[in-house]
Protein backbone atom coordinates (compact mmCIF):
# COMPACT_ATOMS: atom_id res chain seq x y z
CA UNK A 1 0.00 0.00 0.00
CA UNK A 2 1.17 3.34 -1.00
CA UNK A 3 1.35 6.15 1.86
CA UNK A 4 0.22 9.27 0.87
CA UNK A 5 1.19 12.64 2.69
CA UNK A 6 0.40 16.50 3.48
CA UNK A 7 2.59 19.28 4.35
CA UNK A 8 0.99 22.62 5.30
CA UNK A 9 2.92 25.06 7.78
CA UNK A 10 0.95 27.49 10.53
CA UNK A 11 1.64 31.52 11.10
CA UNK A 12 1.50 31.82 14.90
CA UNK A 13 -0.37 34.54 16.25
CA UNK A 14 -0.37 34.47 19.85
CA UNK A 15 1.43 32.52 22.43
CA UNK A 16 0.29 28.70 23.12
CA UNK A 17 0.06 27.92 27.10
CA UNK A 18 2.15 25.16 27.70
CA UNK A 19 2.92 23.22 29.92
CA UNK A 20 6.22 20.84 28.38
CA UNK A 21 7.63 24.14 27.67
CA UNK A 22 11.08 23.67 28.94
CA UNK A 23 11.06 21.13 26.29
CA UNK A 24 12.86 22.06 23.00
CA UNK A 25 10.75 22.43 20.23
CA UNK A 26 7.44 22.87 22.54
CA UNK A 27 5.10 23.34 20.58
CA UNK A 28 1.04 22.48 19.18
CA UNK A 29 -0.03 19.16 19.93
CA UNK A 30 -1.07 16.94 17.48
CA UNK A 31 -3.15 14.58 20.73
CA UNK A 32 -4.89 18.32 20.81
CA UNK A 33 -5.23 19.20 17.12
CA UNK A 34 -6.38 15.81 15.70
CA UNK A 35 -8.83 14.88 17.44
CA UNK A 36 -11.01 18.48 16.91
CA UNK A 37 -10.01 18.29 13.02
CA UNK A 38 -11.34 14.99 12.77
CA UNK A 39 -14.77 16.54 14.52
CA UNK A 40 -14.44 19.59 12.48
CA UNK A 41 -14.16 17.36 9.08
CA UNK A 42 -16.73 14.97 10.47
CA UNK A 43 -19.40 17.96 11.07
CA UNK A 44 -18.60 19.34 7.69
CA UNK A 45 -20.17 16.14 5.92
CA UNK A 46 -23.07 15.33 8.14
CA UNK A 47 -23.84 19.20 7.24
CA UNK A 48 -26.88 18.92 9.49
CA UNK A 49 -26.88 22.02 11.89
CA UNK A 50 -29.62 20.11 13.58
CA UNK A 51 -26.97 17.35 15.26
CA UNK A 52 -25.83 18.63 18.48
CA UNK A 53 -21.68 18.94 18.59
CA UNK A 54 -22.06 15.71 21.54
CA UNK A 55 -24.06 13.76 18.98
CA UNK A 56 -21.30 14.65 16.03
CA UNK A 57 -19.03 11.51 16.45
CA UNK A 58 -21.45 8.81 17.33
CA UNK A 59 -23.98 9.79 14.34
CA UNK A 60 -21.29 9.66 12.18
CA UNK A 61 -20.12 6.31 13.45
CA UNK A 62 -23.42 4.92 12.94
CA UNK A 63 -24.07 6.15 9.08
CA UNK A 64 -19.89 4.87 8.56
CA UNK A 65 -21.45 1.81 9.41
CA UNK A 66 -25.60 1.79 7.97
CA UNK A 67 -25.48 0.08 4.72
CA UNK A 68 -27.97 1.51 3.66
CA UNK A 69 -26.44 5.17 3.84
CA UNK A 70 -25.29 6.26 0.30
CA UNK A 71 -21.95 7.36 2.14
CA UNK A 72 -21.50 4.23 4.25
CA UNK A 73 -18.45 2.54 2.52
CA UNK A 74 -16.31 5.45 1.92
CA UNK A 75 -16.88 6.65 5.24
CA UNK A 76 -16.20 3.84 7.03
CA UNK A 77 -12.90 3.33 4.86
CA UNK A 78 -11.90 6.86 6.02
CA UNK A 79 -12.14 5.39 9.90
CA UNK A 80 -9.56 3.74 12.39
CA UNK A 81 -10.28 -0.04 12.88
CA UNK A 82 -12.81 -0.76 9.92
CA UNK A 83 -15.11 1.89 11.29
CA UNK A 84 -14.93 0.58 14.93
CA UNK A 85 -13.94 3.95 16.38
CA UNK A 86 -14.98 7.72 15.36
CA UNK A 87 -11.54 8.59 14.64
CA UNK A 88 -10.22 9.30 11.09
CA UNK A 89 -7.32 6.72 9.79
CA UNK A 90 -4.47 9.46 9.78
CA UNK A 91 -1.68 10.24 12.07
CA UNK A 92 -0.28 14.05 12.43
CA UNK A 93 3.25 15.20 13.68
CA UNK A 94 3.75 18.68 14.45
CA UNK A 95 7.52 20.59 14.55
CA UNK A 96 8.09 23.87 15.75
CA UNK A 97 11.21 24.97 15.40
CA UNK A 98 12.90 27.74 17.59
CA UNK A 99 10.92 28.39 20.71
CA UNK A 100 10.75 32.01 22.11
CA UNK A 101 9.09 31.78 25.93
CA UNK A 102 6.96 34.00 28.09
CA UNK A 103 6.06 34.20 31.51
CA UNK A 104 1.84 34.82 31.49
CA UNK A 105 1.17 36.99 34.07
CA UNK A 106 -2.77 38.25 35.05
CA UNK A 107 -1.45 41.41 36.15
CA UNK A 108 2.82 42.79 36.91
CA UNK A 109 3.07 46.14 38.75
CA UNK A 110 4.99 49.10 36.43
CA UNK A 111 8.04 48.34 39.01
CA UNK A 112 7.68 44.79 38.95
CA UNK A 113 8.14 45.35 34.83
CA UNK A 114 10.70 47.46 35.12
CA UNK A 115 12.74 45.19 37.61
CA UNK A 116 12.50 42.29 34.78
CA UNK A 117 14.09 44.90 32.57
CA UNK A 118 14.89 42.43 28.94
CA UNK A 119 16.04 39.67 31.70
CA UNK A 120 13.10 37.31 29.84
CA UNK A 121 10.43 37.65 27.73
CA UNK A 122 6.83 38.06 30.07
CA UNK A 123 3.29 39.36 29.16
CA UNK A 124 2.41 41.24 31.93
CA UNK A 125 -1.53 41.47 31.74
CA UNK A 126 -3.75 38.13 30.83
CA UNK A 127 -6.60 35.92 31.68
CA UNK A 128 -4.17 33.60 32.64
CA UNK A 129 -4.17 33.44 36.73
CA UNK A 130 -2.60 29.77 37.41
CA UNK A 131 0.90 31.07 37.99
CA UNK A 132 0.40 33.99 40.28
CA UNK A 133 1.72 32.47 43.22
CA UNK A 134 5.50 31.67 41.46
CA UNK A 135 5.69 34.72 39.67
CA UNK A 136 5.56 36.68 42.87
CA UNK A 137 8.29 34.88 44.10
CA UNK A 138 10.40 36.28 41.25
CA UNK A 139 10.59 39.59 43.10
CA UNK A 140 12.04 40.85 46.43
CA UNK A 141 9.72 43.73 46.94
CA UNK A 142 10.45 45.93 50.74
CA UNK A 143 8.16 48.72 51.28
CA UNK A 144 5.17 50.56 50.81
CA UNK A 145 3.61 52.58 48.48
CA UNK A 146 5.53 54.78 46.16
CA UNK A 147 8.81 53.94 48.48
CA UNK A 148 8.19 50.26 47.76
CA UNK A 149 11.27 49.04 46.53
CA UNK A 150 10.44 45.98 43.89
CA UNK A 151 13.80 44.19 42.93
CA UNK A 152 14.09 40.36 40.73
CA UNK A 153 15.65 37.55 42.32
CA UNK A 154 19.30 36.79 41.92
CA UNK A 155 18.01 33.08 41.83
CA UNK A 156 15.39 34.13 39.17
CA UNK A 157 16.78 31.84 36.47
CA UNK A 158 15.98 28.65 39.11
CA UNK A 159 12.51 30.31 39.96
CA UNK A 160 11.41 30.39 36.56
CA UNK A 161 11.50 26.52 36.58
CA UNK A 162 8.48 26.84 38.99
CA UNK A 163 6.32 28.28 36.50
CA UNK A 164 4.67 25.14 35.17
CA UNK A 165 3.05 26.93 32.36
CA UNK A 166 4.49 29.63 30.02
CA UNK A 167 3.53 30.90 26.88
CA UNK A 168 5.19 29.47 23.68
CA UNK A 169 6.11 30.89 20.15
CA UNK A 170 7.86 29.26 17.70
CA UNK A 171 9.77 30.66 14.97
CA UNK A 172 11.76 29.71 11.85
CA UNK A 173 14.68 31.13 11.16
CA UNK A 174 15.29 29.92 7.44
CA UNK A 175 11.63 31.43 7.11
CA UNK A 176 11.64 34.74 9.60
CA UNK A 177 8.40 33.97 10.86
CA UNK A 178 6.43 32.07 13.23
CA UNK A 179 6.06 29.03 11.24
CA UNK A 180 5.11 25.26 12.55
CA UNK A 181 5.48 22.77 10.62
CA UNK A 182 2.34 19.94 10.19
CA UNK A 183 2.39 16.27 8.46
CA UNK A 184 -0.36 14.60 7.70
CA UNK A 185 0.35 10.78 6.08
CA UNK A 186 -2.33 8.15 5.61
CA UNK A 187 -2.72 5.49 3.61
CA UNK A 188 -6.50 6.51 2.37
CA UNK A 189 -5.43 9.48 -0.63
CA UNK A 190 -9.42 10.25 -0.74
CA UNK A 191 -9.48 11.33 2.49
CA UNK A 192 -6.39 13.22 2.28
CA UNK A 193 -7.93 14.53 -0.59
CA UNK A 194 -10.87 15.39 1.69
CA UNK A 195 -8.45 17.81 3.68
CA UNK A 196 -8.75 20.79 0.95
CA UNK A 197 -7.27 24.01 1.79
CA UNK A 198 -10.59 25.30 2.91
CA UNK A 199 -11.15 22.71 4.92
CA UNK A 200 -7.67 22.91 6.85
CA UNK A 201 -7.98 27.48 6.42
CA UNK A 202 -11.60 27.26 7.92
CA UNK A 203 -10.44 24.75 10.76
CA UNK A 204 -7.63 26.78 12.20
CA UNK A 205 -10.02 30.32 11.89
CA UNK A 206 -12.49 28.47 14.09
CA UNK A 207 -9.90 27.25 17.22
CA UNK A 208 -7.53 28.56 19.24
CA UNK A 209 -5.52 25.85 21.07
CA UNK A 210 -3.92 25.21 24.36
CA UNK A 211 -4.92 26.86 27.80
CA UNK A 212 -7.26 29.68 28.46
CA UNK A 213 -8.00 29.32 24.10
CA UNK A 214 -11.11 31.53 24.50
CA UNK A 215 -8.94 34.33 25.39
CA UNK A 216 -7.17 34.57 22.51
CA UNK A 217 -3.82 32.45 23.39
CA UNK A 218 -3.04 29.68 20.72
CA UNK A 219 -3.99 31.51 17.36
CA UNK A 220 -2.59 29.93 14.40
CA UNK A 221 -3.89 30.45 10.82
CA UNK A 222 -2.43 28.37 7.56
CA UNK A 223 0.39 29.65 5.86
CA UNK A 224 1.50 26.99 3.08
CA UNK A 225 0.38 23.89 1.87
CA UNK A 226 2.77 21.82 -0.30
CA UNK A 227 5.15 24.98 -0.56
CA UNK A 228 2.02 27.40 -2.01
CA UNK A 229 1.47 30.57 0.10
CA UNK A 230 -2.15 30.69 0.98
CA UNK A 231 -3.56 34.16 1.04
CA UNK A 232 -4.87 35.64 3.97
CA UNK A 233 -8.01 37.17 3.03
CA UNK A 234 -11.91 37.00 3.35
CA UNK A 235 -11.05 36.27 6.98
CA UNK A 236 -14.24 37.38 8.14
CA UNK A 237 -16.21 35.09 5.54
CA UNK A 238 -14.56 32.21 7.21
CA UNK A 239 -15.20 32.88 10.76
CA UNK A 240 -18.82 33.62 9.98
CA UNK A 241 -18.71 29.72 9.05
CA UNK A 242 -18.33 28.57 12.48
CA UNK A 243 -19.53 31.60 14.22
CA UNK A 244 -22.84 33.20 14.61
CA UNK A 245 -21.86 36.92 15.25
CA UNK A 246 -18.63 38.42 14.41
CA UNK A 247 -17.20 41.77 15.40
CA UNK A 248 -13.86 43.04 15.05
CA UNK A 249 -11.26 46.24 16.13
CA UNK A 250 -8.00 47.39 15.83
CA UNK A 251 -5.09 46.98 17.54
CA UNK A 252 -1.95 47.07 16.02
CA UNK A 253 0.77 46.79 19.23
CA UNK A 254 1.24 43.20 18.82
CA UNK A 255 0.18 40.23 20.97
CA UNK A 256 1.20 41.34 24.02
CA UNK A 257 -0.96 44.18 23.81
CA UNK A 258 -3.75 42.86 22.32
CA UNK A 259 -4.01 39.77 24.94
CA UNK A 260 -4.25 42.77 27.66
CA UNK A 261 -7.24 44.01 26.06
CA UNK A 262 -8.81 40.94 25.03
CA UNK A 263 -8.63 40.39 29.22
CA UNK A 264 -10.06 43.85 30.00
CA UNK A 265 -12.72 43.60 27.45
CA UNK A 266 -13.76 40.00 28.71
CA UNK A 267 -13.88 41.24 32.50
CA UNK A 268 -16.03 44.16 31.44
CA UNK A 269 -18.29 41.92 29.95
CA UNK A 270 -18.74 39.43 32.31
CA UNK A 271 -17.57 40.34 36.17
CA UNK A 272 -16.77 44.19 35.62
CA UNK A 273 -13.78 46.16 37.05
CA UNK A 274 -12.26 47.16 40.32
CA UNK A 275 -10.78 50.08 42.14
CA UNK A 276 -8.36 49.59 41.15
CA UNK A 277 -8.48 49.50 37.16
CA UNK A 278 -11.03 52.30 37.44
CA UNK A 279 -14.75 50.51 39.04
CA UNK A 280 -17.16 49.69 36.20
CA UNK A 281 -20.06 47.60 36.66
CA UNK A 282 -20.27 44.18 34.38
CA UNK A 283 -21.84 44.85 31.26
CA UNK A 284 -23.89 41.61 31.71
CA UNK A 285 -25.14 42.62 35.12
CA UNK A 286 -26.67 46.31 33.57
CA UNK A 287 -28.04 44.28 30.94
CA UNK A 288 -30.08 42.09 33.29
CA UNK A 289 -30.71 44.70 35.54
CA UNK A 290 -32.69 46.58 32.72
CA UNK A 291 -34.98 43.33 32.89
CA UNK A 292 -35.37 44.03 36.75
CA UNK A 293 -32.86 40.73 36.86
CA UNK A 294 -30.46 40.87 39.83
CA UNK A 295 -27.05 38.28 39.36
CA UNK A 296 -25.91 36.20 42.17
CA UNK A 297 -23.76 37.89 43.66
CA UNK A 298 -25.40 40.10 46.16
CA UNK A 299 -27.83 37.20 47.18
CA UNK A 300 -24.91 35.18 47.46
CA UNK A 301 -23.74 37.74 50.56
CA UNK A 302 -27.40 38.11 51.60
CA UNK A 303 -27.03 34.49 52.44
CA UNK A 304 -23.93 35.06 54.02
CA UNK A 305 -24.63 37.14 56.07
CA UNK A 306 -27.57 34.60 57.45
CA UNK A 307 -24.63 32.30 58.57
CA UNK A 308 -23.61 32.01 61.87
CA UNK A 309 -20.61 34.15 62.91
CA UNK A 310 -19.88 31.57 65.95
CA UNK A 311 -17.31 29.85 63.01
CA UNK A 312 -16.39 32.68 61.27
CA UNK A 313 -17.50 36.56 62.94
CA UNK A 314 -15.73 38.66 59.93
CA UNK A 315 -17.81 40.22 57.33
CA UNK A 316 -17.22 40.54 53.83
CA UNK A 317 -14.74 43.42 53.08
CA UNK A 318 -16.70 46.81 51.45
CA UNK A 319 -15.92 50.37 51.58
CA UNK A 320 -19.11 52.02 52.09
CA UNK A 321 -18.02 55.68 50.95
CA UNK A 322 -17.07 54.61 47.48
CA UNK A 323 -20.19 52.17 46.92
CA UNK A 324 -22.19 53.44 43.77
CA UNK A 325 -25.88 53.60 44.19
CA UNK A 326 -27.99 52.59 41.07
CA UNK A 327 -28.71 49.92 39.73
CA UNK A 328 -27.00 48.72 43.01
CA UNK A 329 -25.11 45.35 43.83
CA UNK A 330 -24.74 46.61 47.66
CA UNK A 331 -25.89 49.07 49.84
CA UNK A 332 -24.34 51.89 51.53
CA UNK A 333 -25.21 50.15 55.50
CA UNK A 334 -24.03 46.89 54.32
CA UNK A 335 -26.62 44.99 55.61
CA UNK A 336 -27.99 42.85 52.50
CA UNK A 337 -31.71 43.18 53.39
CA UNK A 338 -33.54 43.54 50.41
CA UNK A 339 -36.74 45.11 52.82
CA UNK A 340 -34.60 47.70 54.21
CA UNK A 341 -34.58 48.98 50.27
CA UNK A 342 -37.12 48.89 48.43
CA UNK A 343 -35.99 49.00 44.90
CA UNK A 344 -34.28 45.94 45.57
CA UNK A 345 -37.11 43.87 46.40
CA UNK A 346 -38.93 44.82 43.19
CA UNK A 347 -35.86 42.31 40.98
CA UNK A 348 -35.61 38.57 41.27
CA UNK A 349 -32.15 36.90 41.55
CA UNK A 350 -30.55 34.91 38.68
CA UNK A 351 -27.05 32.75 38.21
CA UNK A 352 -26.74 35.16 35.26
CA UNK A 353 -22.67 34.88 35.01
CA UNK A 354 -22.77 31.23 34.43
CA UNK A 355 -24.12 32.21 30.67
CA UNK A 356 -20.71 33.22 29.75
CA UNK A 357 -19.18 30.23 31.03
CA UNK A 358 -19.25 28.26 34.71
CA UNK A 359 -15.89 28.24 36.49
CA UNK A 360 -15.61 25.94 39.77
CA UNK A 361 -16.05 28.89 42.30
CA UNK A 362 -15.20 32.16 43.02
CA UNK A 363 -14.33 34.26 46.01
CA UNK A 364 -14.95 37.38 48.26
CA UNK A 365 -12.47 39.17 50.48
CA UNK A 366 -13.43 39.74 54.12
CA UNK A 367 -12.77 41.91 56.74
CA UNK A 368 -10.57 39.16 58.13
CA UNK A 369 -7.08 40.54 59.47
CA UNK A 370 -5.72 37.19 58.04
CA UNK A 371 -6.99 37.92 54.88
CA UNK A 372 -9.00 35.13 54.73
CA UNK A 373 -11.06 34.65 51.86
CA UNK A 374 -14.70 32.97 51.74
CA UNK A 375 -15.09 30.90 48.61
CA UNK A 376 -18.36 30.23 47.23
CA UNK A 377 -18.29 26.59 45.22
CA UNK A 378 -20.29 25.90 42.19
CA UNK A 379 -22.18 23.09 42.30
CA UNK A 380 -22.10 20.53 45.58
CA UNK A 381 -19.64 18.27 46.87
CA UNK A 382 -22.07 15.46 45.92
CA UNK A 383 -23.66 16.86 43.00
CA UNK A 384 -19.93 18.91 41.03
CA UNK A 385 -21.06 20.86 37.90
CA UNK A 386 -18.97 21.09 35.00
CA UNK A 387 -17.29 23.44 33.53
CA UNK A 388 -19.11 25.58 30.88
CA UNK A 389 -17.24 27.12 28.51
CA UNK A 390 -17.76 30.69 27.42
CA UNK A 391 -20.00 30.98 23.91
CA UNK A 392 -17.47 33.83 23.54
CA UNK A 393 -13.90 33.19 21.84
CA UNK A 394 -11.44 35.85 21.25
CA UNK A 395 -8.53 35.70 18.03
CA UNK A 396 -5.96 38.54 17.22
CA UNK A 397 -4.86 37.83 13.56
CA UNK A 398 -2.74 40.37 12.01
CA UNK A 399 -3.30 43.57 14.37
CA UNK A 400 -7.24 43.08 14.44
CA UNK A 401 -9.00 41.56 17.72
CA UNK A 402 -11.90 39.24 16.22
CA UNK A 403 -14.51 39.10 19.06
CA UNK A 404 -16.56 36.05 17.86
CA UNK A 405 -19.69 34.54 19.64
CA UNK A 406 -22.38 31.49 19.22
CA UNK A 407 -25.48 31.36 20.10
CA UNK A 408 -26.43 29.98 23.68
CA UNK A 409 -29.52 27.19 23.11
CA UNK A 410 -30.88 25.22 26.07
CA UNK A 411 -29.35 21.56 25.48
CA UNK A 412 -27.19 19.35 27.39
CA UNK A 413 -24.34 20.79 26.81
CA UNK A 414 -25.22 24.36 28.04
CA UNK A 415 -26.58 25.43 31.31
CA UNK A 416 -29.75 27.52 30.67
CA UNK A 417 -32.96 26.62 32.79
CA UNK A 418 -30.62 24.58 35.35
CA UNK A 419 -30.28 24.93 39.42
CA UNK A 420 -26.60 25.01 40.51
CA UNK A 421 -25.83 24.84 43.93
CA UNK A 422 -23.29 26.80 45.55
CA UNK A 423 -21.21 25.77 49.01
CA UNK A 424 -19.72 28.35 51.09
CA UNK A 425 -16.36 27.58 52.48
CA UNK A 426 -13.53 29.50 53.88
CA UNK A 427 -10.10 29.59 52.52
CA UNK A 428 -7.04 31.49 54.40
CA UNK A 429 -4.34 33.37 52.59
CA UNK A 430 -2.00 30.17 51.81
CA UNK A 431 -5.43 29.18 49.49
CA UNK A 432 -6.18 26.35 51.65
CA UNK A 433 -9.68 25.37 51.88
CA UNK A 434 -10.53 25.41 55.87
CA UNK A 435 -13.11 23.02 57.48
CA UNK A 436 -15.87 25.59 58.86
CA UNK A 437 -17.76 27.00 58.18
CA UNK A 438 -19.15 24.71 55.12
CA UNK A 439 -22.38 25.67 54.41
CA UNK A 440 -24.96 24.44 51.43
CA UNK A 441 -27.45 26.85 50.20
CA UNK A 442 -31.12 25.97 49.92
CA UNK A 443 -33.37 27.30 47.03
CA UNK A 444 -30.28 29.06 44.74
CA UNK A 445 -31.17 31.01 42.01
CA UNK A 446 -31.89 29.65 38.72
CA UNK A 447 -29.85 29.89 35.41
CA UNK A 448 -32.06 32.21 33.06
CA UNK A 449 -33.49 29.79 30.23
CA UNK A 450 -32.88 32.42 27.53
CA UNK A 451 -30.05 34.58 26.54
CA UNK A 452 -30.06 36.28 23.45
CA UNK A 453 -25.90 36.52 23.09
CA UNK A 454 -26.33 39.24 20.29
CA UNK A 455 -28.38 41.60 21.49
CA UNK A 456 -26.30 41.41 24.92
CA UNK A 457 -23.40 42.11 22.83
CA UNK A 458 -24.67 45.08 20.89
CA UNK A 459 -26.09 46.55 24.47
CA UNK A 460 -21.95 46.38 25.72
CA UNK A 461 -20.19 47.33 23.20
CA UNK A 462 -22.56 50.65 22.76
CA UNK A 463 -23.40 50.99 27.03
CA UNK A 464 -20.81 53.55 28.36
CA UNK A 465 -21.75 53.19 31.97
CA UNK A 466 -19.00 54.25 34.25
CA UNK A 467 -17.16 55.54 31.29
CA UNK A 468 -16.15 52.23 30.99
CA UNK A 469 -16.46 51.06 26.70
CA UNK A 470 -14.87 47.53 26.12
CA UNK A 471 -13.49 49.48 22.49
CA UNK A 472 -14.38 50.55 19.15
CA UNK A 473 -15.67 46.69 17.80
CA UNK A 474 -17.61 46.76 14.82
CA UNK A 475 -20.03 44.35 13.84
CA UNK A 476 -19.18 42.12 10.44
Amino acid sequence: MNMYKLEFTLKQHTPIIHFQHSQAGATLRATEVKPKLDFFIMKKLLNNPEIPDTKVREVFLEKANNPHDDNQKKWKNWLVGNGDHASLDYKMSIVGLQSKKYVIASRLSDKQQKAINHSFKFIPESAFFAEEKSIGNLFDEDGTGPQKRVDLKQEYLDLLKDITKQGIVNYDTEKQGNDVHVKIVSFNSSLLDKITNNILISFFLSENFGCRQNKGFGCYTVNEIEKVKQPCNNISSYLKESFDYVYCKNSSDGFGQALSEIQKDYKLLKAGRGRQEGYAKSKLFLYFAKKKVRWEKRWIKQEFNKTSKTDFKYDLAVNPTKTPTEPIDTNLKNDWDDNNHPHNATQKYQYIRALLGIAEQFEFQTTSPNKDKFVVQIGSENNPIQRFRSPITFKFIDGNIYLLANKVEKSDTTPLDGIVEFTFRLKDRKNKLLDKPKIQIPSPPSIPDTFDIEAFLDFAIKDTSDNATIGNYIKL
